[in-house]
C-alpha cells in the first residue's frame, strides 16, 4: 500500500477533531498563563506600595513629601503610583496575599483577552496560542505585583483603540488620567498618539494628543507630577551611573549574548519574527506601528525593564500585519500545502509539541515547593507569601527589641522594612531610586563596597547607631559586613540566614549588646531535627544561605559545619562539597579540600573552576605529575582559560621545567593586571638567573599592589644580588 493511499484514509480522522483541538490548545494556553500569575509574592518593593496605601486610606490624602527616610526627610516626594497602592492595599487587607495574586490575575487576563482579540481571525487558535505562549515566555520576568502591570494594561487598550475601535478615541484621555497615577511610564500616552498622529494626519488624533497631554497635569502635584518623567529622563542621560546601579535598567543583551541561544531566546524569536511580519505584510503595512515597533526595539536594547513593553509591541505588530496581509491576498489566506493530508500531519505535529510543552510548563510551577522549616511542612511556590525570600526574622527582631532608629539598610531590605517597621521606624534607603537620587546612590554604592572613608562618613553625618545588612538576595556586602566586624565601635548582635545585623558600641546600647553579642569565628551550626524532617527530600536553604556568607566573610570551619549540616538533607550536591573543599583549601588543609573537589566533580563533571582547584590541591600535595595531565588536558578544552595557564606555569616551574613555565606565563601575563601572574614570572625569571628581567616583573607587580611587603623584599633582594654581580 502507498503512503498516499495510507494518507488519504486518515485524513477524514485528521481533519475532524481539529477545531476542539485548537480550542483545547488555546484554553490549555490561559491555563498555563493563570499558573504563571499565581506565583507566590516574592517582590520586595510591593511592602513599600501596601504602606503606602494604607497610609492613604487612614489619611485620607497623598503625601507630597518623604516620612519613610531618615536621610531626606520632608523632601520632595512625587508619588506617580498612588491609585495602584491603594488598590494593592485594600485587596491586601481584604484577602491578604491571595487577594495581591488575584488582583495580578485580573488584570493580565485583561491585558491577555485584548491581545486575544487583536489576533482572532477566522478560528486561527493555532497560530494565536503559539504567538501568545511566547510573548508569555518572555515577558513572564515581569509578571510581579508592581504598577508596571497596569501600564502593559494601558499600553494595550491605547493600541487596542488605535488600531481597533477608533470610534472610541474619546475614551484616551480618561484613560491618561488614571495611567498618570498608576505609574510613572505614563508619558508612553502621549508618545503613542503622537506616533499615530504624525503618520496618520489625522487632525481628530492632534486634538486628542492635546487632550491626553492635559490630563497629565491631573494628579496630587500638577505640573510637577506630570513633568516628572521627563525630568527623571533628563537626568538619566546626563547620568547613566543608576544603569549600573539597578539591575533592571542594564542592557539585557551583551555583545556575547546576542549569538547565544540560550540569553533570551525567546525575545530573539519574537525580534526575528515580528520583523518578518513587516515583510511579509509590506504592502499594507501600517507606518505608525513599524515606527513604535523600531523605538521599543531600541529601547529593549536599553533596559532589561522595557522589553515587556516590546514583547506586547511585537505581538500586536505580527497580529496585525498577518490579519492585513491575509485579508488583501485571499488565495493566500486559503491555500494549503499541495496534499492536505501532510498539511493536517505537520500541523497536529505542532499541536503535540506546543501542548506538551504548555503543560510541561504548568506542571513545573504547579510542583515547584520547598519546606518550611519553622511548621516543617512544605509550602506550595504558588499563592501566598514567600518564606525565603524576605528578611522577616531579622525586621521582628528589630522590632521586638526596639532597637534604635537610625540604623543603615541596604537597598533591596528597605521596601521591606517600610512595610512592617514604619511609622515606629525609618530606613536609610529603599526601592524609591529616582527619589534618592544618583549622588546619594553613588554614596550609598561606596558604603557598601566597605570604603572605610565613606562608613565613617555616613556614620558621622547621619548618627548611624547600626547596620542590617540582607542576605535575602544574591548580592550580599560582604565587604561591608568585614569591615564592621573588624571595627570595635560595632557588635554583631544577629546573624542568621536573612541577615546580619550590627549595632553600635555605646552606652545606650550596652543591655542589647550585652544579651545579644555573637562571637562569629566560634559560630557552629545546630544539629537538624531530622526526626521531625522525616524521610522527606528536603532543599536545606537556611544552612547553604548561612555556609555561604560564612564563606564568604571567611570564617572557614564554621561554614564547614553549615554545609555539612545541609548534606544531611541533600547528599548528592556538588556545590555544598565544594563549598567544604573551598573552606579546607583556605585552611590549607589540602588533603580535605582534595577529596571534597574530588568528590563534587564526580557528581558534576562540567564545572572548569572545580577543576582548576582539584588541579591546585594536587600541586599542593604534590602531586605534580597527576596535576600536569589535569591541565594539560583542560587546556585543550580552554586555551584562553587565565587560571588554567597560570596553574600549569606553575606546575612547571614546580617540575623545573623553567623554559616553558616562562613561555607559558608570558601568553596572558601581558593581557591582565592580576600580580600574582607578575609575582610568578619574575620567580620564574629568578630561578633561570635573569635577574634584571626578574626585577622589572617584580617592579610591574608593586605598581599593581603597592602595599605588598613581600614584592618589596623581594625587590631589594634581587637589588642586591645585581649589585654584587
Amino acid at each position: 500500500m502507498s503512503v498516499a493511499t495510507i494518507l488519504n484514509k486518515v485524513n477524514p480522522i485528521l481533519k475532524k477533531p481539529n477545531y476542539i483541538i485548537s480550542v483545547l490548545i488555546l484554553l490549555t494556553f490561559f491555563f498555563v498563563l493563570m499558573t504563571h500569575l499565581s506565583q507566590e509574592v516574592r517582590d520586595l518593593d510591593i511592602w513599600l506600595h501596601l504602606k503606602t496605601g494604607e497610609q492613604i486610606v487612614l489619611n485620607n490624602k497623598v503625601d507630597l513629601t518623604d516620612r519613610y527616610s531618615f536621610t531626606k526627610p520632608g523632601s520632595q516626594w512625587i508619588n506617580h503610583e498612588w491609585m495602584f497602592q491603594i488598590i494593592a492595599f485594600l485587596c491586601f487587607n481584604k484577602f491578604g496575599f491571595d487577594g495581591l495574586i488575584l488582583l495580578q490575575n485580573l488584570v493580565f487576563a485583561l491585558i491577555f483577552l485584548l491581545m486575544f482579540l487583536l489576533g482572532f481571525r477566522n478560528r486561527n487558535f493555532l497560530f494565536l496560542s503559539s504567538m501568545l505562549y511566547i510573548l508569555l515566555l518572555n515577558a513572564s520576568y515581569r509578571f510581579t505585583i508592581r504598577p508596571d502591570m497596569f501600564s502593559v494594561l494601558f499600553l494595550v487598550l491605547f493600541l487596542f483603540i488605535l488600531l481597533e475601535k477608533n470610534k472610541y478615541l474619546y475614551l484616551l484621555p480618561i484613560l491618561q488620567i488614571f495611567w498618570a497615577n498608576f505609574h510613572g511610564f505614563f508619558f508612553l500616552g502621549p508618545i503613542l498618539i503622537l506616533i499615530f498622529a504624525i503618520t496618520k494626519k489625522d487632525l481628530k488624533l492632534w486634538v486628542m494628543l492635546i487632550l491626553v497631554i492635559l490630563a497629565n497635569l491631573v494628579n496630587p502635584q500638577f505640573i510637577n507630577g506630570a513633568l516628572y518623567p521627563f525630568k527623571t529622563g533628563v537626568g538619566l542621560i546626563k547620568d547613566r551611573f543608576i544603569f549600573q546601579f539597578v539591575q533592571e535598567l542594564r542592557p539585557p543583551l551583551s555583545l556575547h549574548a546576542i549569538f547565544n541561544l540560550r540569553d533570551w531566546t525567546f525575545l530573539k524569536a519574537l525580534i526575528i519574527i515580528s520583523a518578518f511580519s513587516f515583510r511579509f505584510n509590506q504592502k499594507r503595512f501600517n507606518p505608525s506601528l513599524l515606527l513604535l515597533w523600531l523605538i521599543s526595539l531600541m529601547l529593549s536594547f536599553l533596559a532589561v525593564r522595557n522589553i515587556v513593553y516590546f514583547s506586547f509591541i511585537s505581538v500586536i505588530a505580527i497580529f496585525y500585519n498577518v490579519r492585513q496581509r491575509l485579508a488583501t491576498d485571499q488565495s493566500l489566506s486559503n491555500k494549503r500545502l499541495t496534499d492536505k493530508n501532510y498539511y493536517y500531519i505537520g500541523r497536529y505535529f505542532l499541536i503535540c509539541i506546543l501542548g506538551l510543552s504548555m503543560v510541561k510548563n504548568a506542571n513545573h510551577l504547579i510542583n515547584t515547593r520547598y519546606f518550611d522549616f519553622d511548621n516543617y511542612n512544605f509550602k506550595s511556590g504558588l499563592w501566598g507569601e514567600s518564606l525565603r525570600n524576605f528578611p522577616s526574622s531579622a525586621i521582628d527582631f528589630i522590632v521586638t527589641n526596639n532597637l534604635p532608629e537610625r540604623m543603615f539598610n541596604d537597598f533591596n531590605s528597605g521596601s521591606y522594612f517600610i512595610g512592617k517597621a514604619f511609622p515606629k521606624k525609618r530606613v536609610f534607603i529603599d526601592g524609591r531610586t529616582e527619589f534618592y537620587g544618583n549622588e546619594f546612590l553613588k554614596q550609598y554604592k561606596k558604603i557598601c563596597e566597605g570604603d572605610k572613608e565613606a562608613v565613617e562618613g555616613a556614620i558621622e553625618k547621619y548618627n548611624l547607631e547600626g547596620f542590617i545588612l540582607t542576605n535575602t538576595i544574591s548580592n550580599f556586602d560582604d565587604k561591608l559586613a568585614k569591615l564592621l566586624i573588624e571595627n570595635k565601635d560595632f557588635k554583631l548582635i544577629y546573624f542568621n540566614e536573612d541577615a546580619l545585623i550590627f549595632l553600635r558600641n555605646t552606652p545606650e546600647n550596652k543591655n542589647l549588646i550585652r544579651k545579644f553579642t555573637i562571637n562569629i569565628k566560634n559560630w557552629r551550626a545546630q544539629d537538624l531535627p531530622l526526626n521531625k524532617i522525616g524521610a522527606r527530600m528536603v532543599f536545606p536553604y537556611k544552612n547553604i544561605k548561612r555556609a555561604n556568607v560564612l564563606e564568604k566573610l571567611g570564617y572557614w570551619e564554621a561554614s564547614i559545619s553549615e554545609a555539612s549540616q545541609a548534606l544531611k538533607l541533600i547528599p548528592g550536591s556538588a556545590k555544598l562539597y565544594e563549598t567544604i573543599g573551598n573552606c579546607y583549601f583556605e585552611l590549607k588543609k589540602y588533603q580535605l579540600a582534595f577529596e571534597n573537589y574530588r568528590t563534587a566533580i564526580s557528581l558534576a563533571p562540567g564545572s572548569t573552576d572545580w577543576k582548576i582547584r582539584y588541579a591546585e590541591c594536587l600541586l599542593k600535595l604534590n602531586y605534580l605529575d597527576d596535576a600536569k595531565n589535569e591541565l594539560e588536558e583542560m587546556y585543550k578544552k580552554f586555551p584562553k582559560n587565565k587560571e588554567i595557564i597560570y596553574n600549569l606555569a606553575l606546575t612547571y616551574k614546580q617540575q623545573g621545567m623553567l623554559p616553558l613555565a616562562e613561555k607559558t606565563i608570558q601568553s596572558i601575563v601581558c593581557d591582565t593586571k592580576e600580580v600574582k601572574y607578575q609575582i610568578l614570572l619574575a620567580e620564574i625569571f629568578k630561578e633561570e638567573k635573569k635577574f634584571s628581567e626578574s626585577l622589572n616583573s617584580y617592579k610591574i607587580a608593586l605598581k599593581l599592589d603597592s602595599k605588598n611587603k613581600d614584592i618589596k623584599k623581594s625587590i631589594e633582594n634581587i637589588e642586591k644580588t645585581l649589585v654584587k654581580k
